[in-house]
């Protein structure tokens, strides 16, 4: 069955999804009940100012090309790039909590182990949290189809250079931008070239002398959601934002404050 496109000024044009990203959507036709997915979240405390932060972050979504949405067409996922991202950034307020900052950090680890529906609007997702008068939690989450590691830390840094330019920080370099179209052409070109076949032929001689698969228990759990930190913690810059007083991005699991970048 085709379905049926409309194209406007809110999204760009079809593109085919790249190797990676069908392996990926594969998985999740095959373990729906599995969260494909990497999130993160930025303590800020200081006089945050909610509304330019979530525009920041709008902005750098824009500039990425970081907001994709799924179509299928006869059978074959495609994907297209919203022009415009209507994410809304909402902001939730738990600070009647008895202890806002666990009560969020436990609604962050609640909501990155619900499966994403591939057919949503939006595979990235965004929350401010309010856990204190000085103090938010900023929470991004996103299906790895749309955002690697990489992507995501990127999407975060450029959302604090817009926040910065917002504050009167003044504007934030050029970013070289690399889209869906241009990521799903590289792979095209890459897989279709000699090196491609060299690599291929390399990694297949190798295979052979593989050693088997180590185990304790000798069989396989069903799959399930689970938090996994990956990456040790680093700290992004050591002077706080205009306006803010000591900001860092720490893991969901992690009671203090430190980056990592997490997967369900």
């Amino acid at each position: 069955m085709s379905t049926q496109l409309t194209h406007s000024k809110s999204f760009g044009r079809l593109v085919p999804l790249t190797a990676a990203q069908q392996a990926i959507w594969l998985a999740q036709q095959l373990t729906p009940e599995v969260p494909y997915v990497i999130a993160q979240y930025v303590d800020l405390s200081g006089p945050i100012e909610v509304e330019k932060l979530c525009e920041a972050h709008t902005r750098a979504m824009d500039e990425l090309g970081a907001e994709v949405v799924l179509v299928d067409v006869d059978g074959h996922p495609y994907q297209r790039e919203r022009i415009r991202s209507a994410g809304q950034v909402l902001v939730l307020d738990f600070r009647a909590e008895r202890d806002p900052a666990e009560f969020a950090r436990e609604w962050m680890r609640r909501d990155c182990t619900v499966p994403l529906a591939m057919g949503d609007d939006s595979l990235v997702f965004s929350r401010v949290l309010r856990v204190g008068d000085d103090r938010v939690f900023w929470y991004a989450r996103a299906h790895h189809l749309a955002l690697d590691g990489y992507a995501a830390m990127l999407l975060m840094q450029r959302t604090a250079q817009w926040y910065v330019a917002a504050l009167g920080g003044g504007e934030p370099g050029p970013h070289r931008v690399v889209g869906p179209e241009q990521l799903s052409r590289a792979d095209r070109d890459y897989r279709s070239s000699g090196r491609f076949d060299a690599d291929r032929e390399y990694w297949a001689g190798l295979a052979p002398d593989l050693p088997p698969v180590v185990s304790l228990a000798g069989r396989s759990a069903a799959p399930r959601p689970a938090v996994r930190v990956t990456g040790d913690p680093m700290t992004l810059s050591s002077m706080p934002m205009p306006g803010t007083g000591p900001s860092s991005i720490a893991p969901l699991s992690s009671w203090r404050p430190s980056p990592s970048i997490w997967h369900g």
